[in-house]
C-alpha cells in the first residue's frame, strides 16, 4: 500500500520482474497484491507509479521486513528442580533467548543454527516459576513459554524423643 500520483499505473517489482501492478485511486492511495510467498524477508522490491503518457516515476525501493514473532520456545523439561543451572530446548535460529524470575532477567544465550539452546541460570528456589522467550534478529519477542521450578531437597532428619516401653506415642521434631 501506498500513495502516488492519482490514477497512476503502479508496478511493483522484485529482482526486476514484475510481482503486482495496480492503478491508483483518484487522491493517489494504492494498494497492490501479490501472491502468498513471492516476498521473502530481506527482498528489495522496486514500486514505480507511471502516468496515462508513459512516464514513469523513479523507484522507490522498500525492504520486506519480518514482523512475525518466532513461536514460544520449546522447553526440553517444563519442570526443573532448585539445583538446575541450565535451560534447554529450542527455539528459531540464531534467536536470542531469555530467562525471566518476576520479570527481571537472569539468564540469555543465543541459539544455534538449529535452533537448540542453553541458558545458564543461578539455582532458584523451589515455587518459583520462570518465563523463557526468544527474540529473533528483528526484535520480534516470542511468545513465553513457563517453567516450574519444583522442591527436589528432602527435608531434614526428624529428632525422635525417648522411647520406652512404655511410650504411648512417639514425638519430636522435624
Amino acid at each position: 500500500t501506498g500513495t502516488a500520483e492519482g490514477n497512476s499505473w503502479i508496478t511493483v517489482k522484485r529482482n526486476g520482474t514484475t510481482i503486482g501492478e495496480s492503478y491508483a485511486d483518484s487522491d493517489g492511495s494504492f494498494s497492490v497484491w501479490v501472491d502468498d510467498n513471492v516476498l521473502k524477508v530481506d527482498d528489495v522490491i522496486e514500486v514505480t507509479a507511471s502516468d496515462n503518457h508513459g512516464n514513469a516515476s523513479e523507484p522507490t525501493t522498500v525492504t520486506v521486513k519480518d514482523i512475525t514473532s518466532p513461536g514460544p520456545p520449546e522447553i526440553n523439561h517444563n519442570t526443573i528442580d532448585e539445583f538446575t543451572k541450565n535451560i534447554t530446548g529450542k527455539t528459531e535460529p540464531y534467536a536470542q533467548v531469555h530467562v525471566y524470575l518476576n520479570d527481571k532477567e537472569i539468564g540469555s544465550s543465543q541459539a544455534m543454527e538449529n535452533g537448540v539452546f542453553s541458558v545458564s541460570i543461578p539455582q532458584q528456589k523451589a515455587g518459583a516459576t520462570l518465563k523463557v522467550t526468544a527474540t529473533d534478529k528483528y526484535g520480534n519477542v516470542s511468545p513465553s513459554s513457563s517453567v516450574y521450578v519444583y522442591d527436589m531437597t528432602p527435608p531434614i532428619t526428624p529428632v525422635v524423643n525417648k522411647v520406652t516401653d512404655q511410650s504411648t506415642s512417639i514425638t519430636g521434631i522435624s
